[in-house]
């Protein structure tokens, strides 16, 4: 991987934040100073226009007042109708830029001899007063055929003010016309009407330098048409429409009398009024030209600044570049030195020769890489001793492992021997506890025999008993057989059949009784045979029972036989287990033995890397 130097890591660092310095102050000046200037130029061609707005509006104005004066001259009562146009003459030529200039009279509001004036100068053929001066003389005025007369007369008097009208074209001169009613005691008598020639204004123009002489500056009249511009006089007497594409924006500033400046990001916009008299049809003077014009000294002003400013960072770049590199000599010196001590040469020293910060940490260096010498020596003389210890320790560990393994084979065979043996003591166990079951079963049949034999005994005392009854009725039965043949002896020959009933039935009594008397002495007799077997099964039932006893304590001892059995079994399985693991852990000791030597065979081969200078 490329390193790089310090020095120029440092340098860059210290030159790139003082040309993010420079140039954020480049940037905020030179935004400052746009700001500054674009208002500057703002105010500036604010000014000019207002100037301008000014100069027409006095134009205009002077035009407007002269109509006041004239109107007021004629608001006394006048009879002399050639002083009237003498007057008229006079006011008209001292302007010069007036086309003509008429009073309107309305019928006998001049002198109120209309009647005897008819055809005279100044007056139609009615006799009313409408003279005009122009450059062609005095004529009268028909207001009805002079249609510009006609609308600046219409809308004085019905507004009973000063009026302006709106430009228009005659014999190929723009004209417009201002006007002022003539009132005596409020009464409207007459129209004073001016037409004033708009060359001036255009002349006006013409000389005025706007935006660096590529802008442009024209007078708006109030109906929205331009009357004069400083560089297209083609453009006079046609419609704004034509010019801007807000018009309908610019026609609000034009009729609310608004100054304002705007720009769309290529030309620059600015509009004033033209307040002419106390009309309320305010006409503009409106200027167009690039912005780039207005902000040419800006900008070359911008430039020189961002030219100095490169300047500035080249320079302190240098400047930086050769303080650092004499500032970081002694580290340097210092790197030079670890890269030595990197490739294992221990005994390089840096000079000191100076007590700062970096004289300091060369002097810890030096410190440091002694005490890396003595840790290396050391490790060195060391490094034999733990190979020796490593290798008895391989040898112990062998031994250790294999005698291990023996004890783990012989573990193996009594583990092996004690699980048939405790096979051979469950099954001892398991025919105990057949045997107790047995026993058991033999003890409840025994108790059940006794009882049935005490059943049987009470039977036959109940049979002998039954027997001796029977044994007396034959008796009886007898006794009564003898009464009868008694009986049918005394009878003769009538009771002969009679004894021989009742011989039969002595007969069967005799029977009976041998019989009964049979029976009797077999019942004794097995009566006999009963009570003895019941005193024998009183005799054998306790021995029974010690039986059964002995053979559940066998059966208990087996079990726990075989307990302790699987008791030595598991002792002798974890004995054999610890065993193999003992055996286990012997040879990892011996492996790790085995490893240490082989690391201790690479720690001499890397200390040997180092050179110690000894």
């Amino acid at each position: 991987m490329k390193q790089k130097s310090i020095v120029k890591k440092f340098a860059w660092t210290i030159g790139t934040l003082t040309s993010i310095l420079i140039i954020g102050l480049i940037a905020y000046t030179a935004i400052t100073n746009l700001q500054l200037m674009g208002e500057g130029v703002k105010q500036y061609v604010m000014e000019v226009n207002k100037v301008q707005s000014g100069k027409i509006g006095a134009e205009l104005d002077k035009t407007l007042l002269q109509v006041k004066n004239l109107a007021e001259v004629f608001e006394v009562k006048q009879s002399d109708r050639d002083w009237a146009i003498k007057v008229l003459e006079q006011s008209f030529q001292k302007n010069s830029d007036l086309q003509s200039l008429s009073i309107i009279w309305e019928s006998n509001g001049f002198d109120g001899n209309d009647a005897v004036n008819k055809g005279k100068i100044g007056s139609d053929s009615e006799g009313r007063f409408i003279p005009m001066v122009s450059q062609a003389g005095i004529t009268t005025n028909n207001i009805f055929e002079n249609t510009e007369f006609n609308d600046c007369y219409i809308t004085t008097k019905s507004k009973q003010s000063s009026t302006v009208s709106n430009p228009k074209e005659i014999n190929g001169n723009l004209i417009v016309s201002l006007a002022s009613p003539i009132l005596r005691s409020g009464k409207l008598v007459g129209v004073v009407c001016a037409n004033l020639q708009l060359k001036k204004i255009q002349t006006i123009l013409e000389g005025t330098d706007v935006f660096r002489g590529v802008g442009e500056i024209s007078v708006i009249s109030n109906n929205g048409f331009i009357v004069a511009n400083s560089k297209h006089p083609n453009l006079i007497g046609k419609s704004l429409k034509e010019v801007v594409p807000d018009y309908d924006l610019h026609m609000g500033y034009l009729h609310n009398g608004t100054q304002i400046m705007w720009d769309d990001g290529t030309n620059g916009f600015i509009v004033s009024p033209i307040i002419i008299g106390n009309t309320d049809e305010p006409w503009q003077i409106f200027i167009i030209g690039p912005v780039a014009a207005l902000m040419q000294d800006a900008l070359h002003q911008l430039k020189v600044q961002v030219i100095i400013g490169l300047i500035l960072i080249i320079l302190m770049i240098g400047v930086v570049i050769v303080v650092v590199k004499r500032s970081f000599q002694p580290l340097l010196n210092l790197n030079e030195a670890s890269v030595l001590i990197a490739k294992g040469d221990l005994s390089k020293r840096v000079q000191v020769h100076s007590k700062d910060e970096i004289g300091q940490l060369a002097s810890t260096f030096n410190e440091m890489a002694e005490r890396l010498s003595e840790v290396i020596g050391a490790i060195a003389e060391n490094s034999f001793s733990i190979n020796s210890a490593s290798q008895e320790l391989t040898s112990i560990s062998q031994q250790l492992s294999q005698g291990a393994s023996e004890q783990a084979s012989s573990t193996e065979e009594i583990s092996s021997s004690i699980e048939e043996m405790a096979a051979n003591i469950q099954q001892n166990t398991d025919n105990a506890h057949h045997t107790e079951k047995m026993s058991k079963q033999v003890e409840e049949d025994m108790e059940k025999v006794i009882e049935a034999s005490k059943k049987s005994m009470e039977s036959v005392k109940e049979i002998a008993e039954s027997i001796e009854v029977i044994s007396e009725i034959a008796f009886q039965t007898n006794i009564l057989a003898l009464n009868a043949a008694v009986e049918a002896a005394r009878a003769g020959e009538s009771g002969r059949g009679f004894a021989v009933v009742a011989a039969e039935v002595r007969k069967l009594a005799e029977r009976s009784r041998v019989v009964a008397t049979k029976v009797n002495t077999l019942s004794k007799k097995s009566l006999d045979d009963t009570q003895r077997a019941q005193s024998l099964l009183n005799t054998t039932m306790p021995n029974i029972t010690n039986t059964s006893r002995l053979i559940q304590e066998i059966a208990a001892s087996s079990y726990e036989q075989n307990t302790g059995a699987e008791q030595i079994n598991s002792a002798i399985q974890q004995l054999n287990q610890i065993t193999q693991q003992n055996a286990a852990v012997a040879e990892s000791v011996s492996s790790s033995a085995e490893e240490l030597v082989s690391k201790v065979n690479l720690l001499e081969d890397a200390i040997s890397y180092f050179n110690l200078g000894k």
